[in-house]
Parts: C-alpha cells; structure tokens; sequence
C-alpha cells in the first residue's frame, strides 16, 4: 500500500514554487551547496525563501517551521490523519502553510487546518466536531484541498458532504469566520478534486478531478473563466482508472504541468508528465525518470525538475518551452543507502523562489541551492573547502531537531536588507586571520608558535607564505591596504623587549620589506626610534604610525615605497601618548586615534585636525570600569565610530564592552546588536550606512546582526553553531570584516574562520 502512495505522491507537485535558475542558461549556483538533515517527510520552502515547514505525512504528531538564516525553529503538536501531499501549500506572503488529511485513506474527517509561521501554531478554521467518519451516518462536511487567494487573505476549498452528492467549492477569511460559496461546478464534470485549486492572474481558475463511477462525468484538468464558462483542458482516463492531475500552472495561466498516470499502462516507459499550452492546447512530454514533480520558473519561461541517472544521482535541470534542457547542480548519490523504500523520503519535493533559493528535498537526501542571474560571487566559497591543502571538509548544518544555537538580542521583524547564505569554514582559523578589503584574499598565521604569514588567495586558489620573524602572540598590528595588494604590521615591544619597525608584506610577491629599520633592535640606544601601530589612508599611497624617538612622540606618515617618514603632528606634553590601536586617516585629512589610560595625563578618543590640532572626543569615562578604549572602526566621513572598553592590546573574546560614538556630539549609545557579553567585534558596511556585529549566546552560539545607522533597525542575518566540545579553543586575535564584494569573514578563535556571503534581500 506505501509503494502505491508513494507513487502518486512522487507524480503530484506542490502549488508553491517560483522558479529563477539554471548555469549556462542565464543562472549560476552559488556555492556553497547545502546538505540538510533531514528528520521529516515533508519539507516545503516558503516563497519568500526564508523558512521551511516539515512534517510527516503518515501519522504526523508535530508541524514545525525552521528560519533558513537563524535556524530558529517552532513547532506545534497535531493529532490529525494523513496528510496528502500536494494538500499542503504556503500563503504567497509566507505568513502561514495550509493543509488537510486524507480522509479516504485515514477514516478521519478533514478540516482546513493553516499553521501560522510567525507564532507556530495550529488552527483548524472549519472545525465541525467530527474525528472518525465511522461514529458519522452522514450530511455533515469534509473539507479538502485548500488553496489561498493571490492576496493571502482568503482560502477557497472543496466541501463534499458525507453521505450526498453535494459537492461545492467554498471560501473563508484566512483567520476564520463565515464560509460561503465560491463556486459551483457545472453538472457532467466529476467533483472531486485531486489537487487545490490555482487561481490565474485573469481570475479564471484551473483544476483536476479523479474519475467517477458514472462515466458521463468528465474528468482530467478544467478551466473555469471569469465569465463563468467550463473548459475541458486535459480529459483524464474512463473510470476507473488513475487520475490526471494538475501540478503547477505559470504565473499567467497559459501553461500547466499536467501528470497523467493512467498513461503508462500500456507503456511503462512512456512520459507522464507534460507541458500543456491551455491556450494552444498543444503538449510536450517531459523526459526522464523524474523524482519530484516538476515547478515553473518565477516567469513562466520554463520548468525546474528532477531526473535520476543510472547511477543513481539526481539532476536538477532547466527545461525551456522550447523543448531544451540546461543540467543546473548533481546531487551524488547516497553513500550507503538503506535498501528499499527506506531509503527513499516519503514526500520528494522542488521548490524554487523568487528570491533564488532552490529546495530539493529527494530520494538521496535533502539540498538547499542559491542561485542567482548570470554572475557568481566574486569569491567562489567551494574553492575554500575543496582546494585548501589543509581543510577540513563540511559546511555547519542546520539542527533539524533542535532551537536555534545562540540567543539573540530582539531584533526587527521588517526584512533585513540582506539575507546570508550558509557559511563556508576556512580551515584552519590559527592566530590571526585578516581578510582583505576586496574578500579576494585572506592573510592567516597558523599558530602561535609559528612565524610564517601566509596570503590565500580564493579564486583562482593560491597561497604565498612568508617568514615575518613575529609570532602571532607577538605581533601588534596587521592591517591590509585599502587596494588589498599589502599588510603592514609590527610587533609590541613591550612583550618583546626589541625596538620596533613598520614591515611591509606585498600580498602579490610575499616579499617582506622594513620600512623604517633605524639599525637597532634594541630599545632606547642612541639614534634609534620606536614605531608602532601602522594604518593606512584612504587612498593607500601612504602609511601612518606612531614613532616614539628622544624629541618625543610623534604621528608619522611615509609612502608605501618607502622614504624619509615626515612628521604629521607632535603629541603635546600633556596628553598620554600610548596609541591603543592604529589610527583611522579620513578623507579629509583628519585623523582619529585612541590612546591608552596614564596618570595625570589627558586621555581618550582623539581627532587630530590636517593644521595639526588636538581635540578630545571622548575619555575612559564613557565605557566605565575599562582600562582603555580602542577605535573599532570609524565611517570614511568621521561622523561615528565603534568603540571599545577593554584591557590589553589586541580585542579578543572577554568581557567588556563596545558602543556608537557620535563623533561630531559625543553622544554614546549602544544598539541592542552590541550589548552581548563578552564583547565581540563590530565594523561597518563598505558604504557606511550599516553595522555588523557579533553576539555570543549562553551556548557559545553566535548571531550576526545588521544594524541599520539611520533607522537603527537591528536584524539577525545567521547564527553560528558552538564549537564541537572536542574543538581546540584559541585566543586569537580576532576580527570581522566586511569586503567590498559582500563577503564577511569573522575570525572567532575556533579552529576554523568562518566566511558568510551577504546578499542583497530583493533582487
């Protein structure tokens, strides 16, 4: 009997796709490609791309829906009978899915239950009192096969009455209420649906029905237009026999995805699926051993289905009305599977949505896509995982069983503006990793031991190592060059006991250059100078450091190619002079700086103006009980910075405390994307207009949240797992940067860094 069911099941399509993809046919698959654990039967993808709902279909005992990004999953108990598959659709606006039970095949009566994805629960809007048709004699109702209005407000659905012929197609508000008639369907048609319902953009509604007893109903695929007339599309089989069943229809109406099963029972081979032109009345087989009913792209220029080869792997491929096929992503076979029907999902599924999110929930396992028009990222993440010498392989999967691993602060329930994808690993995460302005490369220092600097290049991958002499627990500063073509960096003298110089790393050649090497390595000999905290201006033709020399301490610049270093400005005497992180060179010339605690000496956030004038922005006393405070990040116009309280020189996992600092009022805040303890790193958009933060959860989890600077709206993009209890913990030097090709890299101490592709919300 499940093989039967699984068949049908196999052949019927979902009403909730809206297609986009297809490589080398306008379409690239973003990679990574997602592997998701599956638990459940059914899993269906919301159009909006964001959510899943998943349940089983036999004997289900709980519905959940699961967020894509943040892995936050609600659930509701349910005690109802079978579940047909193509019962269950999603609203257009994605607020809630709908489903009934089949009550040929449980005995239980069926109501048109919807499950709400915003609150997770369960309401049954047609509730009659009745559970097993069996304690029934008759002349009560059964409600199946719900569909929604285009709107979202409204379900229309077929009402049979047990015990009579009276079968009438009825409407209800979304959230309940009066259910009247919406239409009738003419006499010599056979009533009963076998699929919802699919409103067409001219209103005309299109729809299948199963055989009759009596042979003088028709049956197969309608249409009903505005006007009220009845077209025959498809005629079905003479009953009995197999139904013909209507699976997804274009945005327009004109073409359907039609399966007709009852065809191949005097060919086994022959397709049983086809295209059909409502208005041409023309069809086209589709091909191949399909495993999921085929879904239309969002335009209606062609169709996304599932073929499996010989081999047993499946192939996701573009089929134009042409005629023409375009192969889009191969999903391997099972390594080890269970023989038989165990191995196969009860409920194998296509999705594809507007916002480029393919679903493919198959026999070999369940795949989650992102595609997007005629461009890959700029930073391929499969090369990270597969080329590497050293990775480890896999992608963080989503708990399919469990809440969400990190608990976020409230955030916005407006659509972020950007959505992430899945992350990559970049193995192995070591000491220090930098990624540079333009996310093409990433500069990484394994361990703490080691002294080797190494650039990774991601597309195509290449890595150019380096021996800087300096350890990472050694090192003070690294910092790329806004074109992404070197590092400056120095080591802390104070752990080191050696004077210091600003060394140059070409991320191209590996050469290793000293700058300003005064002869020595000794601290405080004659003639020699300290250099400290090296960063760049906007532009990357010059350097700025802090020098400390016999006259004084002073801020320096010098080219990038080398030179005499000239003085920008002389520390005046009453000011503490110890730079607690490098100094930020706006496009105005003016310069921002932090400066670390000292006694009797002026102390805090500085801007020191092109004529050389020192004015305080900000002190120790803004982010209390800190020992210093370091500038973060300052937008380009020098209007806010992200600040920082902590001890120490470098910003590591501990506790503290980060903030917004207005630097044109002095005004502190800190939006609810900061206030995670301990204190995580923080920067800014490449435009400015955006912040991204990190907050830790209870559970070691970690969620990245987007705040917007002018509204102050705070979304939550994805949460990262916890580290495995095996994992080995470091104390890094940690970072988050956001590249100009939306790639974001958040170095976290784990074994691994962890790069998350930013795009944009809405195409």
């Amino acid at each position: 009997m499940r093989f039967l069911r699984f068949t049908c099941l196999l052949l019927s399509s979902l009403a909730i796709a809206a297609p986009v993809s297809a490589q080398g046919a306008g379409w690239n698959v973003i990679e990574p490609v997602v592997e998701i654990d599956s638990t459940k039967e059914l899993l269906l993808l919301s159009p909006d791309g964001r959510m899943i709902f998943e349940t089983n279909l036999g004997e289900p005992d709980e519905m959940c829906v699961r967020e894509i990004v943040t892995f936050k999953i609600r659930c509701d108990d349910v005690s109802v009978g079978m579940i047909p598959q193509n019962s269950v659709t999603w609203a257009p606006d994605s607020s809630a899915v709908v489903f009934t039970t089949d009550w040929t095949a449980s005995g239980m009566d069926s109501d048109i239950q919807v499950f709400d994805a915003e609150t997770g629960t369960v309401e049954n809007l047609t509730d009659d009192g009745v559970q097993e048709l069996a304690e029934i004699e008759g002349g009560f109702p059964i409600d199946v096969y719900a569909s929604w209005t285009p709107d979202s407000q409204d379900l229309i659905f077929q009402r049979l009455t047990w015990g009579t012929n009276e079968h009438q197609i009825m409407k209800i508000a979304r959230d309940g209420g009066t259910q009247e008639e919406f239409v009738s369907l003419p006499g010599d048609v056979a009533p009963m649906l076998n699929a919802p319902i699919h409103i067409a953009e001219d209103g005309s509604l299109l729809f299948s029905t199963s055989p009759a007893p009596d042979e003088t109903l028709h049956n197969g695929v309608f249409r009903i237009t505005p006007n009220g007339a009845v077209d025959l599309l498809v005629a079905g089989p003479a009953a009995p026999g197999l139904p013909t069943i209507l699976g997804d229809v274009s945005p327009d109406g004109t073409m359907m995805i039609v399966s007709s099963l009852h065809l191949t029972r005097s060919d086994p081979a022959a397709p049983y699926v086809f295209l059909m032109d409502s208005k041409q009345g023309t069809t086209s087989p589709i091909e191949g051993d399909l495993c999921a009913g085929p879904v239309f792209l969002p335009d209606g220029s062609g169709a996304l289905t599932a073929s499996r080869s010989d081999d047993h792997s499946i192939t996701l491929s573009v089929l134009s009305l042409e005629g023409s096929t375009t192969d889009l992503y191969t999903i391997p076979p099972e390594e080890n599977p269970e023989p038989g029907l165990a191995a196969l999902p009860f409920a194998p599924t296509l999705a594809w949505v507007d916002s480029g999110v393919i679903l493919a929930h198959m026999a070999t396992g369940t795949w989650l896509l992102t595609v997007e028009p005629d461009a890959s990222l700029a930073t391929p993440m499969s090369d990270l995982a597969t080329s590497a010498p050293e990775s480890t392989p896999g992608t963080p999967q989503p708990a399919r069983s469990s809440p969400a691993a990190a608990t976020p602060p409230p955030h916005s329930q407006a659509e972020a503006p950007y959505r992430a994808l899945s992350p990559s690993d970049v193995q192995p995460g070591g000491e220090i990793a930098r990624l540079s302005p333009d996310g093409d490369r990433v500069a990484i220092m394994r361990s703490s031991g080691a002294t080797e600097l190494c650039i990774r290049k991601f597309d195509p991958f290449d890595e150019t190592c380096a021996d800087i002499g300096i350890t990472s627990v050694n090192l003070q500063t690294l910092t790329w060059s806004p074109d992404s073509t070197a590092l400056v960096f120095t080591d802390e003298p104070i752990l080191t006991g050696r004077d210091s110089d600003i060394w140059l790393l070409d991320a191209v050649t590996g050469d290793v250059t000293n700058l300003t090497d005064d002869g020595t390595d000794v601290l405080a000999e004659p003639g020699s100078s300290m250099d400290v905290q090296p960063g760049w201006s906007p532009d990357g033709s010059e350097i700025i450091f802090q020098r400390y020399h016999a006259d004084g301490v002073s801020l320096m610049r010098m080219s990038r190619d080398e030179g005499e270093p000239g003085e920008i400005v002389r520390f005046p005497a009453e000011y503490a002079t110890v730079m607690s992180a490098p100094a930020f060179f706006l496009e105005d010339r003016s310069i921002i700086l932090g400066t670390m605690p000292a006694t009797g000496f002026t102390t805090g956030i500085f801007r020191i103006e092109p004529d050389g004038a020192f004015e305080q922005l900000g002190s120790d006393s803004l982010i209390p009980s800190q020992d210093s405070v370091v500038v973060l990040d300052v937008t380009a116009d020098g209007s806010t910075a992200i600040i920082y309280g902590r001890a120490g020189y470098e910003l590591r996992f501990h506790r503290g405390g980060l903030g917004l600092l207005d630097l044109d009022t002095g005004e502190l805040t800190q939006p609810e994307s900061l206030a995670g303890v301990p204190a995580s790193p923080a920067t800014f958009s490449p435009d400015d207009t955006k912040m991204l933060s990190v907050v830790t959860g209870e559970d070691d989890g970690i969620s990245m949240m987007l705040t917007e600077l002018a509204s102050g709206a705070v979304f939550e993009l994805t949460v990262l797992d916890p580290p495995d209890d095996d994992s080995e913990a470091m104390y890094p030097h940690i970072s988050l940067v956001w590249a100009a090709n939306d790639v974001v890299l958040l170095h976290t101490g784990m074994p691994t860094s962890v790069l998350v592709s930013l795009v944009p919300a809405t195409p």
